[in-house]
């Protein structure tokens, strides 16, 4: 809205009123619903993935080539709109395809997989209790299959789970029969807090019947903190015990089980949402390539809304592109709001004891998308002239300013691709629930609003390039972060950064890619901008991250990438001065060459109006820096 100032006849005052712009109202309508749709289910289609059965390979195969598509399919996309003009039925069409096909998703069943059990010995008495494993020589190459002795199962999962020093929250469950001859008439088992030795006035929880059931807490825990009890080693037989703490009884909290007599029981332990113990053969089968024809299809029409509705943003907001942060921020508003509401539906559907149900999300989703489709009826595409576009873009790509632009693009697509792919999936390891995942959301949007509100007057006085350097900055520091989290909950503390990694990145790198387009043009660069971005850059971010994270881990996965970011930021740097310091010298001569033919008063001129066409001038908005933008481009 902006702000006019009205004399009213008869009164001889000033009224202050507000003017609405009609021309930007779709263009945030439209941002708002669109967002909305993305903050209902993408954040959390990871976890639908984990939910359909597939394992982290075939999850990074698919959040490594679908950016792929979409670099391709966001620039093709924009050079048919720009040579038909059909830019409003193809945003209206995007819009309403992508509906159907992440629907379409539902339709694709989803893969069994088996829990993952182990066998074990579960040896107690007065004053102690632990698991004992044991394993023969013979028996040392267990099959993939379940169930597998304890000791087995314990080195998948440390190798699997631990390899960078944190254990994932792993609840199983565990059911004990009767191993030897004991006196089932005295025989009790106490689950107690106490550390006191089993004694008649136990005051925990005291059972006498077989066969018991009771929960662990956390079995990476017993199986890495409290490891090694002891190793037995008798001939061709191995032996471990591992020590027995934090336990779940009738949905109670016990530190420890004690028993009346030293009894030795035969257990199964039962674990969910782990694949330590699933076949390498049932990758890539028929749920696999089902879910990446659909999601490929989905990635494809999905690819160019966002180019297209940029640059509609830009053309409607004609000589004020310093103000694209404003409509973009609504964005935001709706990506927060319905992040929030699909938190609360499976931190709702989680407290009811319910397994989680993500169909829900993907039906708002559609709803979503075809509300966007209505709204880009009534958005203003103005008619763009297309000029000689292949030659025109090469002509942008010539420029090492741009080259060096567009790399920084590919940069922020990687990380920001291994964030939106994989941070999820490191909180999951560290035992975060849907809550923290929700409320992660909420917090990146909430600092997120008030940096693209403010990121006109930054990028004004500061320039892109400065904004960008602030931005490497910050990711910098936010992937160090990740790296050194305990507790999943201290995630909270570093997603505020967000709003700097891609808020002021995204408003700047927008803002500047509108600059260097050549008339006529706007979508074309919008697309390969944002090709670049989340196309490639996220593509090669994904493909990386899953190779890094079964290799290095995941904490030195994150600690890589953030030595990487400070190293790029130094060279971007340091690019950058030498370009600058080439482009002052090519003025200088300039300068030498025209005074000898107009004299010092032309002199003073010249220089002003070098000054003027400079790449490091700030944009204003004004005609004269609409004019500087057609010159550089």
């Amino acid at each position: 809205m902006e702000s006019t100032t009205e004399n009213v006849s008869g009164l001889g005052s000033r009224r202050q009123c507000c003017h609405i712009n009609q021309n930007l109202l779709p263009v945030k309508g439209f941002y708002f619903i669109l967002l909305a749709a993305v903050g209902s289910l993408l954040p959390f289609f990871t976890i639908y993935v984990k939910q359909l059965g597939l394992t982290p390979s075939e999850a990074g195969v698919l959040y490594g080539v679908m950016p792929f598509v979409g670099f391709f399919v966001r620039p093709v996309i924009g050079l048919f709109t720009d040579k038909w003009q059909k830019h409003k039925l193809a945003l209206i069409l995007a819009s309403i395809l992508t509906a159907v096909f992440y629907l379409l998703i539902l339709a694709i069943p989803s893969r069994r997989v088996p829990p993952a059990v182990a066998t074990t010995k579960l040896e107690c008495n007065i004053q102690d209790s632990y698991f004992r494993s044991c394993l023969t020589s013979s028996a040392s190459n267990e099959s993939n299959n379940c169930p597998v002795s304890l000791l087995t199962f314990a080195d998948r999962v440390l190798s699997n789970t631990t390899r960078d020093g944190i254990g994932s929250l792993l609840e199983c469950e565990v059911k004990c029969m009767l191993g030897n001859s004991i006196n089932e008439k005295t025989f009790e088992m106490c689950f107690t807090n106490s550390s006191e030795e089993f004694i008649k006035s136990c005051t925990g929880t005291r059972i006498g019947d077989l066969p018991v059931t009771f929960g662990l807490a956390n079995l990476s825990h017993i199986l890495t903190v409290d490891i090694e009890r002891d190793r037995i080693d008798a001939g061709d037989i191995h032996c471990r015990d591992y020590d027995l703490k934090a336990l779940i009884y009738q949905s109670q909290h016990f530190w420890q089980v004690f028993c009346s007599e030293p009894v030795a029981l035969d257990c199964q332990i039962t674990c969910k949402n782990i694949n330590v113990c699933i076949s390498h053969k049932k990758e890539f089968d028929t749920t696999f390539w089902l879910l990446f024809l659909v999601y490929l299809f989905a990635n494809i029409v999905f690819a160019p809304i966002f180019s297209l509705a940029d640059a509609t943003a830009f053309k409607t907001l004609k000589d004020k592109g310093h103000k694209f942060g404003k409509q973009r921020m609504w964005g935001t508003v709706g990506f927060a709001l319905f992040a929030i509401t699909s938190t609360f539906v499976m931190y709702f559907m989680s407290s009811q004891g319910n397994v989680i149900d993500y169909k829900i999300l993907f039906y708002i989703f559609a709803v979503l998308c075809l509300i966007a489709a209505v709204i880009a009826f009534y958005m203003d595409f103005e008619d763009v002239q297309c000029g000689n576009i292949f030659w025109n873009l090469l002509t942008v790509l010539k420029k090492g300013k741009v080259l060096a632009f567009l790399s920084v693009v590919l940069h922020f697509g990687m990380i920001n691709g291994t964030i939106e792919g994989f941070l999820f999936w490191y909180l999951l390891d560290l035992g975060a629930t849907p809550l923290i995942f929700g409320l992660s959301l909420v917090v990146n949007c909430l600092f997120e609003v008030p940096v693209f509100l403010g990121s006109g007057h930054v990028i004004k006085h500061l320039g892109p390039v400065s904004c960008l350097y602030i931005a490497m900055a910050a990711l910098t520091i936010r992937l160090l972060g990740y790296s050194l989290l305990i507790n999943p909950w201290f995630v909270l503390i570093i997603e505020p950064l967000h709003s700097i990694t891609f808020g002021l990145m995204w408003a700047s790198a927008a803002n500047y890619a509108n600059i260097l387009a050549p008339s006529g043009m706007q979508a074309t660069v919008q697309g390969l901008v944002g090709g670049i971005h989340f196309g490639i850059g996220k593509g090669i971010g994904g493909l990386m991250t899953g190779v890094l994270f079964d290799h290095i881990g995941e904490r030195w996965t994150f600690r890589a990438y953030a030595i990487a970011t400070l190293v790029f930021l130094k060279v971007y740097f340091l690019v950058n001065y030498f370009l600058l310091q080439a482009e002052k010298k090519r003025k200088a001569m300039s300068h030498a060459n025209e005074d000898k033919g107009v004299g010092v008063n032309s002199e003073e001129g010249n220089q002003h109006l070098l000054l003027k066409l400079s790449p490091e001038t700030p944009d204003d908005g004004t005609e004269a820096d609409m004019t500087n933008r057609a010159v550089r481009a």
